[in-house]
């Protein structure tokens, strides 16, 4: 057998091109970077469905104990005492929940609550904005002034439910923050009603309406409510903007 048929005969054992090997490399990265996105964005919606169905419960819960009172909301808004009508202490202790321990499904993110160890910090705001519609209907909340037995004055906010125009429009409870992140549960009426925009990076808010529903609520969802500000909390630091 001459050189030439052997080496006919000889499997061919020829290695990977350069660049077949980078073309694959290529091939993998980029379906690494579609599995990523994918993945964030399915993670993005079950913790947008997790908060809303905790902010859905809260909601009921504070509902559920105007009742008790002729329908009427009361809610500390000032004042040196009075802390019994803050939303998440009587969340916690409608839950039983009586040792300042945290209220996970009050917190929207309980892994940012101060080192301090405050319970009722970094929770769901209540949304004490007057608004008028369209139609001339308004929603109101009054200013109440009470003192404990212990000689604390106490400015509360009160509402009643069936004084409420849109039950769909106007939120009771919803993601807040004012413009530097601190205090991020509460609502900042003095400093031109600033709202957080949290969801799909920061042109939505959750929040609990009056009619029951928990829904993520656009720009124009909340200057319907009212709002004239908002903080873009995607921006590090966070950034204030007109809605």
């Amino acid at each position: 057998m001459n050189t030439r048929r052997l080496m006919q005969t000889l499997p061919n054992h020829r290695g990977f091109t350069l660049v077949e090997i980078l073309v694959v490399v290529m091939i993998i990265a980029v379906l690494a970077v579609i599995v990523s996105a994918i993945s964030m964005r399915i993670r993005g919606s079950a913790e947008s469905a997790v908060r809303l169905s905790n902010m859905r419960q809260c909601g009921i819960v504070l509902t559920t104990i105007a009742s008790d009172n002729n329908g009427r909301h009361s809610y500390f808004a000032g004042g040196n005492g009075n802390f019994r009508f803050r939303p998440y202490i009587m969340v916690r202790d409608h839950l039983g929940n009586h040792n300042q321990g945290v209220v996970e499904m009050m917190h929207w993110d309980v892994k940012k609550q101060p080192p301090t160890g405050n319970p009722h910090w970094n929770c769901r705001a209540v949304n004490f904005m007057d608004v008028t519609y369209p139609d001339g209907t308004s929603t109101r909340w009054g200013d109440t002034n009470v003192v404990d037995p212990a000689g604390r004055s106490a400015t509360l906010k009160s509402l009643t439910i069936a004084a409420i125009a849109r039950p769909n429009s106007h939120p009771l409870l919803i993601d807040s923050s004012q413009p530097n992140g601190a205090e991020i549960f509460r609502i900042d009426e003095g400093r031109g009603n600033l709202v957080g925009l949290r969801e799909a990076e920061g042109t939505k808010a959750s929040a609990f309406m009056f009619d029951g529903s928990a829904r993520q609520m656009d720009r124009s969802d909340l200057r319907e409510a009212g709002f004239t500000r908002a903080v873009d909390t995607s921006a590090s630091p966070p950034e204030a903007t007109d809605l």
